[in-house]
């Protein structure tokens, strides 16, 4: 399997939108999509929040909160 993401050697321009610096870094899809680094961290940092799942209740937490329960009972 390749590597989506690959370290840009050529000059070309950022493929954002309204940007106008060069490109750092090009990710590999039917063509290749490159990107500065400003735009690159953005992406990255959207990505990483779509994806970061929420954290489920702390275990201890969840014990003595039924521990609490069963006295008050």
């Amino acid at each position: 399997m390749t590597n989506l993401l690959q370290k840009s050697t050529t000059t070309a321009k950022c493929s954002c939108k309204g940007c106008t610096n060069s490109a750092t870094h090009y990710i590999l899809a039917k063509q290749k999509v490159y990107l500065c680094d400003s735009c690159f961290e953005r992406l990255a940092n959207e990505a990483i929040s779509r994806r970061t799942p929420k954290s489920p209740q702390n275990t201890i937490k969840r014990k003595l909160d039924k521990k609490q329960e069963e006295t008050y009972v």
